[in-house]
């Protein structure tokens, strides 16, 4: 699978101390702890990458996204003077459009094969902003909905002053540390959250996927409250969703409603790379996903999955609702073209991900699959035996339909062997580029299409620009 990261920007209050050992002092005799907690578990440093920034007067970085493990020593906290919130607001988005795009870049030029969750901002202040009536249009437009990268936040309030802010500004999270606690508590406060909301991203098959926590346990001498959230209080968890109600935090899982899955499968062979496939993929796949994010009926009745082939399958972004990615992972040319490998993976994963869907409550459509190579199958004796078993609907019961799709060097024949619904290979005398470029245009608008229904659909395309369509064999 390709990496996958949690962006987590830790944003703090540096303003003046709001009791003789005040907070700044607390988090920097804190820190150590804190870094050693994420930095010693393989699996979260590998997923979680924290950038750290402090506010006062100003908003400044203190620490731009980074692996905890390769960190010797978070930066300290100094306190000043002052607490406006609109730099704060204002350099987040700098950042977070400036990390992910970097993220973004190296997919596309497939320097990495890096998936990225949508990142979440954790801000700890201690008193209402000085800057009362200039704070919220930053945070609008950090928000704005037309804002790809924007972030979920959790807010966490040290005493009562901060009540109302931390309602407001919290998207998935607003908490008070609880009356009567001191600061030094308040850290443990924030271990929980922390906990709760980052170690939740990474789940099994080390995918992040959107957590919500209710709070900082706060019976027997827990450390904080949760208190309702203004706005936006309901966020995707994978499929279950989580609602603040009353002050507290309930999970819900769907209740029929209806889920289409999609897997584009591309193959990643050593010729996708000289012929300009793999590029010609790598730059079309975000205007892919931005397509489909976009638009919330769209993205909350499909899923999408990406899995390559060469002498291997791997599966690189596992099944996800594209709203909550924030870069698509890139391919790299290498090796063979083993069909079988990646029809035997499919199997296995569309069999898990259906389970897992209908374990919380989706009415799940048979998958479709996008298979697209620029070449025949190198395990020539093997790869229809693999085949059958995925497509055979009398042994398989999630047997997926299969449109599939031929470049440069792929045999017509072959193509309408692999499609159940479709087959397409690229005209004479068209580049392998330019015909990857309008088939994933074409998968771009018959997701688009099959999924705006309040019944899911799957919408056959018209052969794309560049190809013609191929006869399916009969079986």
């Amino acid at each position: 699978m390709a990496e996958c990261l949690l962006p987590v920007y830790l944003v703090i209050d540096e303003s003046e101390p709001i009791e003789p050992t005040g907070w700044v002092d607390v988090m920097n005799n804190s820190f150590p702890e804190f870094h050693a907690i994420i930095a010693s578990d393989p699996l979260v440093s590998d997923t979680i990458r924290l950038g750290l920034v402090a506010f006062s007067e100003s908003a400044e970085e203190l620490m731009a996204l980074s692996n905890l493990a390769d960190v010797v020593a978070l930066p300290g906290l100094q306190a000043r003077r002052g607490r406006k919130l609109a730099p704060v607001f204002e350099l987040l988005e700098e950042l977070i459009a400036r990390d992910l795009e970097r993220f973004e870049q190296n997919n596309k030029a497939g320097r990495s094969a890096v998936f990225v969750a949508r990142p979440y901002v954790v801000l700890i202040v201690s008193g209402e902003p000085d800057d009362r009536d200039a704070w919220q249009p930053s945070l609008d437009q950090l928000l704005d909905k037309r804002n790809r990268f924007r972030p979920d936040i959790v807010a966490l309030g040290l005493n009562d002053s901060c009540e109302e802010f931390v309602r407001q500004v919290g998207t998935i999270g607003a908490f008070l540390l609880t009356p009567g606690l001191t600061l030094h508590d308040a850290f443990d406060a924030l271990l929980e959250i922390f906990r709760g909301h980052s170690w939740g991203y990474v789940s099994a098959n080390g995918s992040p996927s959107i957590s919500v926590v209710a709070g900082p346990d706060n019976s027997d001498g827990g450390v904080g409250i949760a208190v309702p959230v203004v706005g936006s209080a309901k966020t995707e968890i994978g499929s279950a969703e989580s609602t603040n109600q009353g002050g507290h935090v309930t999970t819900e899982y769907a209740t029929g409603e209806n889920i289409l899955p999609f897997y584009i499968v591309c193959d990643e062979s050593g010729s996708m790379g000289p012929n300009g496939g793999i590029d010609a993929i790598n730059a079309a796949l975000p205007e892919l996903h931005s397509t489909i994010a976009s638009d919330p009926l769209v993205s909350d009745k499909c899923r999408i999955g990406l899995i390559t082939f060469s002498d291997s399958a791997e599966e690189l972004m596992s099944l996800t609702n594209l709203a909550d990615v924030v870069a698509m992972p890139g391919m790299q040319p290498r090796g063979l073209t083993n069909y079988g490998s990646v029809f035997d993976l499919l199997k296995n994963v569309i069999s898990r991900d259906i389970a897992n869907l209908k374990g919380q409550g989706y009415k799940v459509y048979r998958p479709a699959v996008f298979f697209i190579t620029d070449g025949e199958p190198t395990d020539v004796a093997t790869w229809e035996s693999s085949y059958r078993s995925l497509v055979d609907k009398n042994t398989n019961r999630h047997a997926p339909n299969i449109i599939a799709f031929g470049v440069d060097g792929a045999d017509a024949s072959t193509i309408g062997k692999v499609g159940t619904l479709g087959g397409f290979v690229s005209t004479n005398g068209v580049s392998p580029a330019d015909s990857l470029r309008e088939i994933i245009g074409s998968l771009t608008n018959t997701i688009f299409d099959s999924a705006s229904s309040s019944t899911p659909q799957l919408v056959v395309p018209a052969a794309p620009a560049g190809t013609t369509a191929v006869p399916l064999e009969e079986v």
